[in-house]
């Protein structure tokens, strides 16, 4: 028996005839065994569909069919289903199952039936395991759970005694609502609702004390403006961070450091920026009557302010994510790789930074890829690549 490889779409095989026959030198039922010559044919590759599902509760309309071949692999898409909006549900992932069909990590590592995968997260290879299948599949179930959610206004208090962060009693400060979310929520469950614009008290996301996981949520880009404190030009993550219904602006050019934490800003975010560099490279020929860009994203980066890298990066089965939804995301420089206080390359070959990066919608001047970056682009602007292509 000869065994192809995936590129290999041959295959070899012969007939085995068995004729049975009575007579009067064979006893009834004896088999001749007859065998034709080898043929040469072409098989057939069992393509793969992948299914979205939305789960118990969930409602919207889901992706179309996948069909993608066997040794191909798949991101797990970003949700497109919804819940009633008072539910108190969030979104937390994907269920993976699967009809005659297997997953794996890109370390290799076998993705179990019935596993937990989030949105966005490292590229899955799938495999046919039964060629008696009729249609191999791999179905994506999503998940939802309970979510903590606290309000945060101008007006509110952070004085417990009067406010409780209800919507009716908000806090005064996101970093008051970060200290009362659990530990252990991720950045769907653990939830802080903005009811009115709202100016950070400091680079950290007055997140340095908590490392919360968390979602900012606004009453919509056009109603809700988020910026870094006055007078600076730089934003850390000291947690996993999705933004929402808001618009995040930075008044000055200035930058915003993932630290190694996940990144998501959803569809119905604003990403903008009042002013430019003003070289002929942070520009990067994004055309006129675009709104100006000074925004530069890095995976990694850190100062003296002792702030703390997150879990992400460290290896290909759990790369740092970000995944960007919106036309109104302008960004003039997007870096994938990062560089220590004194200026030293930290994604070096011997240590490198794994991330994911998944483009939905938005335009970006310049794409600079360093470490080992994954990017998958959908619907953008992307001016220029450095070190890579798509």
């Amino acid at each position: 028996m000869r065994l192809s490889s995936p590129e290999d779409r041959s295959c070899y095989f012969r007939v085995r005839l068995s004729i049975e026959k009575s007579t009067q030198l064979r006893s009834a039922g004896e088999s001749v065994s007859l065998f034709t010559d080898p043929i040469q044919g072409e098989r057939e590759v069992q393509k793969i569909t992948v299914i979205y599902e939305p789960g118990e509760g969930g409602t919207g309309t889901a992706p179309e069919l996948q069909q993608i071949d066997d040794g191909e692999s798949i991101i797990p898409t970003t949700n497109p289903f919804t819940r009633a909006a008072d539910d108190g549900m969030a979104f937390t992932g994907w269920k993976i199952s699967y009809t005659g069909t297997s997953a794996a990590k890109p370390s290799g590592a076998a993705v179990e039936n019935g596993a937990e995968i989030e949105e966005g997260s490292a590229r899955l290879t799938l495999t046919v395991t039964s060629v008696d299948t009729v249609t191999p599949t791999v179905t994506l179930t999503a998940q939802w759970s309970g979510t903590t959610v606290y309000y945060v206004s101008t007006s509110g208090n952070d004085n417990e005694s009067t406010n409780d962060g209800s919507k009716e009693k908000p806090f005064r400060t996101i970093g008051k609502a970060l200290g009362k979310l659990p530990a252990e929520g991720n950045a769907e469950t653990n939830v802080i609702e903005l009811l009115s614009n709202y100016t950070l008290a400091d680079t950290t996301w007055e997140n340095k004390s908590y490392r919360r996981n968390f979602t900012l949520r606004g009453q919509g880009k056009d109603v809700t403006t988020l910026q870094p404190p006055s007078g600076q030009n730089r934003v850390y993550q000291q947690g996993d961070v999705i933004l929402e219904k808001l618009k995040w602006y930075f008044s000055t050019n200035g930058y915003w450091a993932c630290c190694q934490y996940n990144l998501t800003l959803r569809e119905g975010t604003a990403m903008d920026s009042r002013d430019k560099y003003g070289t002929a490279d942070w520009d990067m020929g994004i055309p006129a009557g675009t709104p100006q860009v000074g925004v530069l994203i890095k995976h990694l980066q850190n100062d003296t302010a002792s702030l703390a890298y997150g879990p992400h990066g460290k290896n290909a089965d759990d790369p740092v994510r970000v995944i960007l939804s919106d036309d109104d995301i302008k960004i003039g420089r997007f870096a994938t790789d990062g560089w220590n206080p004194e200026g030293n390359n930290v994604s070096s070959p011997s240590n490198p930074l794994y991330s994911e990066v998944t483009v939905n919608k938005a335009t970006i001047g310049l794409m600079i890829h360093g470490g080992i970056a994954d990017v998958d682009v959908y619907n953008h602007s992307i001016f220029n690549i450095n070190g890579a292509s798509i």
